[in-house]
């Protein structure tokens, strides 16, 4: 299904053919230490530690680092409903014939329509290992509040990481949005991996297996072995997650159509040519939340940050077994583990964590009080069209009410900090001269 749609006016050009070609920073000759600022992966070489896995003698190692997922969360006001109606045509065409998807070019967008949405989203649409989901909801709600379902979920997979790079695709994807009218009023990084490839070291160099070395804040902690070899590890649940795995094996069983990318990020012949341990982390939104990670531009501020607090205080690799009861803290770094925690990305590198508490939803609160205001007000008797009325009764009897409570001072001033514990962001400044 070829669709010749142009698109209406729009002051993107369209990017140059190179864009979205094989364009990632590595270069082996060199190995640069240039952050990759076009999203693409890059090769470092990294402070001498680690032990050749041939050899065991201590050499300098190289690390090739990126983003190896991406995930984010749009919400985008259209301005037409071109687009919708070229995804919905798509997708009738596919149910009809029966297929899982109907294949679309737009200008030079191609695209797979899948014949079925999923939750919250109709429209599926399927690029490589590129994934974007639509639905025609509003972006605000009837009182102007930007509603809590995104519009639009965006996934970048490993492949389009690495090469063309995740920018490169983002921009690309946006340049679609805005072609048929789409403006993007917000974005929240929903989930990204953070990895670091270390080049010439197996993962059976070190006691990476015994969890007596590990200083971790995870709960979880399990090993994994292929034909009774050792092929990784991994820590955490869910929200945060920490892989360790030999990379080459996976790219034997698991992922054949990447050894090609692979190869050449590593700067090597094949693929297979030595051994490669890959360190992951996993982040998902109530982590990033927490370093006020939203937008994509904020987490390549943040991604010295995230490295430097995953690799040095959500866990450490030891020289050796832990004494949990006397002076844990003064347990040697490996230095297979420094090499991992030198590993330098773009943005700031001062580790802070900060644990939001609850947040409140002020405008629902407010559509509550003013629910519950209306319905005192009809118990009262007010005429429905009494609008004055109907906030003097509303107000009134908050006043009185709450001058009541303020008979026991101490009582109020508790309930109140209790409220107030649950409410605010630590984020927030706290007002000249404290609080209470």
């Amino acid at each position: 299904m070829k669709i010749p749609y142009s698109g209406g006016a729009s002051s993107v050009n369209r990017p140059d053919s190179a864009t979205l070609d094989h364009q990632h920073t590595i270069t082996p000759s060199s190995h640069s230490s240039e952050p990759a600022g076009s999203g693409a992966g890059s090769v470092v070489p990294v402070a001498p530690g680690f032990e050749c896995s041939q050899t065991r003698i201590t050499c300098e190692h190289r690390v090739a680092k990126n983003l190896d997922t991406l995930k984010l969360s749009l919400w985008i006001q259209w301005t037409n409903s071109s687009l919708f109606e070229i995804l919905e045509l798509a997708k009738k065409l596919a149910q009809e014939a029966d297929n899982e998807s109907e294949p679309i070019e737009i200008d030079w967008f191609e695209w797979n329509v899948m014949r079925n949405g999923i939750k919250l989203f109709p429209f599926r649409l399927i690029r490589g290992d590129v994934k974007l989901f639509l639905n025609t909801r509003q972006t605000h709600s009837p009182d102007g509040e930007i509603q809590s379902i995104p519009t639009a979920q965006l996934e970048i997979g490993s492949v389009s990481c690495w090469a063309p790079g995740y920018q490169e695709t983002y921009q690309a994807i946006l340049h679609m949005i805005e072609k048929f009218g789409g403006i993007v009023i917000r974005e929240r990084v929903s989930e990204a991996h953070l990895c670091a490839d270390v080049i010439g070291v197996a993962v059976t160099d070190h006691d990476i297996t015994n969890e007596e070395k590990w200083i971790t804040r995870a709960h979880n902690f399990d090993t994994h072995y292929h034909h009774r070899k050792l092929s990784g590890i991994c820590m955490g649940k869910g929200n945060f997650m920490l892989r360790v795995y030999d990379k080459v094996r996976e790219l034997k069983t698991k992922s054949t159509h990447k050894q090609e990318l692979f190869r050449e990020a590593w700067g090597l012949n094949t693929f297979d040519e030595t051994d490669v341990t890959r360190v992951e982390f996993q982040l998902r939104r109530p982590v990033l939340r927490e370093f006020t990670t939203n937008t994509l531009a904020d987490l390549l501020d943040r991604l010295n940050t995230l490295w430097s607090y995953c690799t040095s205080e959500w866990c450490k690799f030891t020289t050796e077994a832990v004494d949990r009861n006397h002076h844990q803290s003064r347990a040697e770094t490996h230095p297979f583990w420094k090499g991992i925690q030198e590993a330098d990305w773009e943005g700031d590198k001062e580790a802070r964590r900060l644990r939001l508490q609850q947040v409140k939803d002020i405008p629902r609160l407010k559509r509550q009080m003013a629910g519950l205001g209306m319905s005192m007000a009809a118990g009262y008797g007010k005429a429905p069209d009494d609008l004055e009325g109907i906030i003097s009764i509303t107000q009134g009897t908050i006043e009185a009410e709450l001058r009541r409570l303020y008979r026991d001072r101490p009582d109020f001033i508790k309930r109140m900090r209790r409220k107030y514990n649950a409410t605010v962001n630590p984020f927030d400044v706290a007002t000249e001269g404290g609080v209470f």
